[in-house]
C-alpha cells in the first residue's frame, strides 16, 4: 500500500485535522524566521541609540529584546493557530484576548527594559537628551518611570478584558491621598532631598549657614541633612526645612571683604591724613591678594574727638583661616604707616556731666 492509498482510507475529518496541524508546524517555523527579521529591524535603530549613549557593544540591546520577543512570538503563534484549527467562538475570543494581552505585555516589557538601557547614568542621559540629571536622583527617576509604566500597563490590560477601571482609579486615588496625608513629612523631606541634589546649593564638606545653624555639611540623606557646627555639635535638619530656607555657602566664596574703621586723633593734620590715605592705597594696590579696583580708603566720619577713616577692599582668598592671616598682615602694614607719620589713634572719651541741684 502506497502513501496515497493510506491517506485515502483516512476519515475526512482526521485528514483535514492532520493537514491543519502540519500548517501550524509550518506557521511556527515561519514565526521563528519572522522573529529574527523583527529582531533585526528593531535592533538596527536601537543600536544607534546604544552607540550614542556610550555603549561599546550590542549585548545590552539584545537583552532588552529577548523577553519581549518571547511574549510576542507566543501571541503570534496563538493567533495563527486559532485560524488554522477549528474551535468554538468562545475559545476564539479567549485566545484573541490572551494574544492581545501578550502583545501589550511585550511592548510594555520592552519599554520597561529600555529604561535601564538608556538611563544607566546621568552621563548617558545627557548624551542622549542633552539634559543633566544628578546621579543621586537617577535611581528615583528610573523607579518613578518604571512604576508609571507598570501602572499604565495594568490599566490597559484591565480595559482589554472589559473591566471598568474608573472605580479602581478612584479607590487608588483615595488610598494615595490617605497615605500622602499620613506620610506628608516623609514625602516633603524626600522632595526636599531631590531639590537639594538637583539645585546643589551645597555639597558634602562645604561650610554653610541656614537659619540659625552654621557648620560643615557631613551627609545629605533621604530624610535629613547632617551639619557639624564649629563647636563640634551635630545638627540634623529635615530636608524640607533646608530646601525652603536661605542657604549661605561660605565655601563657594571666591573672595572676602576686608573692612577696617580707623579712628585717628582729631588733632591729626590734613597733610598727615592725605599722606596716610595715599600710602595706604599704594600699599594695598601692590598686594597680589587684593583686588585693585575694590580699594576704598576715605574719610567716613568726623566727630569732636576723632576722624574716622574707612579702609575697604576684597582679598582674593576664600579660606577663612588664610583670610584672617592676610587681614592681620595688612592691618599691621597700615599701623606701620600710621606710626611712620606720627598719627595717633583717638582715645575713647567718656563725657560725664554733673548738674547741681537748683538753688544750691
Amino acid at each position: 500500500m502506497n502513501l496515497n492509498d493510506f491517506l485515502a482510507q483516512l476519515p475526512d475529518g482526521l485528514y483535514e485535522l492532520g493537514a491543519r496541524v502540519a500548517l501550524v508546524l509550518v506557521a511556527f517555523l515561519l514565526i521563528i524566521i519572522l522573529r529574527r527579521i523583527l529582531t533585526w529591524l528593531i535592533l538596527r535603530p536601537l543600536r544607534r541609540l546604544v552607540k550614542k549613549g556610550g555603549y561599546d557593544d550590542d549585548k545590552s540591546a539584545v537583552d532588552v529584546l529577548v523577553s519581549p520577543m518571547r511574549f510576542f512570538i507566543i501571541a503570534i503563534a496563538l493567533l495563527i493557530s486559532i485560524q488554522l484549527i477549528p474551535t468554538t467562538q468562545g475559545i476564539n475570543n479567549l485566545v484573541f484576548g490572551i494574544s492581545r494581552s501578550l502583545i501589550i505585555i511585550a511592548l510594555l516589557l520592552f519599554i520597561y527594559n529600555l529604561v535601564d538601557l538608556l538611563a544607566p547614568s546621568s552621563l548617558r542621559i545627557a548624551n542622549l537628551t542633552g539634559f543633566a540629571i544628578e546621579d543621586r536622583i537617577l535611581p528615583f527617576v528610573r523607579v518613578a518611570i518604571k512604576l508609571l509604566i507598570l501602572a499604565v500597563g495594568m490599566v490597559i490590560l484591565l480595559q482589554e478584558w472589559g473591566y471598568d477601571v474608573s472605580g479602581l482609579l478612584a479607590g487608588i486615588g483615595i488610598g494615595g491621598l490617605a497615605v500622602s496625608l499620613a506620610a506628608q513629612d516623609t514625602i516633603a523631606n524626600l522632595f526636599g532631598f531631590v531639590a537639594i541634589v538637583s539645585d546643589r546649593p551645597f555639597d558634602v564638606g562645604e561650610v554653610i549657614r541656614t537659619g540659625d545653624v552654621e557648620g560643615t555639611v557631613e551627609h545629605v540623606g533621604l530624610r535629613s541633612t547632617r551639619i557639624r557646627q564649629p563647636n563640634q555639635a551635630v545638627v540634623y535638619l529635615p530636608n524640607n526645612v533646608v530646601a525652603n530656607s536661605p542657604v549661605l555657602n561660605w565655601s563657594r566664596l571666591k573672595k572676602r571683604q576686608m573692612e577696617l574703621r580707623l579712628k585717628v586723633a582729631f588733632a591729626t593734620t590734613h597733610d598727615q591724613l592725605r599722606s596716610m590715605m595715599q600710602q595706604t592705597r599704594i600699599m594695598l594696590s601692590k598686594q597680589n591678594s587684593v583686588e585693585t579696583n575694590s580699594i576704598v580708603v576715605n574719610i567716613l566720619d568726623l566727630t569732636n574727638e576723632s576722624t574716622e577713616i574707612l579702609v575697604r577692599c576684597y582679598i582674593l582668598i576664600a579660606d577663612w583661616k588664610l583670610f584672617t592671616i592676610e587681614k592681620e598682615r595688612l592691618a599691621l602694614e597700615i599701623l606701620d604707616i600710621l606710626k611712620s607719620l606720627s598719627i595717633e589713634m583717638a582715645a575713647s572719651v567718656t563725657d560725664v556731666r554733673l548738674n547741681s541741684a537748683q538753688g544750691a
